[in-house]
């Protein structure tokens, strides 16, 4: 099980550094999941970039159609209260974002609830750092336990 932040996420619909990796590891997985959060990361990312000029309306579309299209196959972790003790341990050992926070406290939940461990992918190097130091494989290296 692969879980993705927004951060990979993005790395599937638009052109960005590193994108065709995150793609293949994307396209041989067998199972993807993700924090219910992403879906409203994920639309605020291509907006934002659209209204930058980054991207064109045209690719805003196809990007929005492919993700929103993807959206049902994958497995979303709810907010819920069962992520808050796993939140609250991770902030008080590590300076996090909030969003940051949801994802790691949903990808630690996604292990810890499977029989194999639950890689994250994640394009953010410090969030990778802590993942690992939490005890999950990253994409980039296995965890440090």
């Amino acid at each position: 099980m692969l879980y993705f932040d927004t951060s990979a996420m993005v790395k599937q619909y638009l052109d960005e550094q590193d994108s065709d990796r995150y793609r293949a590891v994307w396209d041989y997985s067998v199972g993807i999941a993700t924090s219910a959060v992403a879906y409203a990361e994920m639309m605020a990312v291509l907006h934002r970039k659209r209204r930058a000029g980054g991207i064109t309306e045209e690719r805003l579309r196809l990007a929005i159609g492919a993700f929103q299209g993807d959206w049902g196959r994958l497995y979303q972790v709810p907010v819920s209260s069962q992520l808050n003790p796993i939140i609250d341990e991770i902030v008080a050992k590590h300076n996090l974002r909030g969003f940051d926070a949801m994802h790691l406290a949903s990808a630690l939940l996604v292990d810890r609830s499977r029989r194999e461990n639950a890689t994250f992918v994640c394009a953010d190097r410090p969030l990778n750092e802590i993942a690992r130091i939490e005890g999950l494989d990253t994409f980039d290296r296995p965890s440090i336990k």
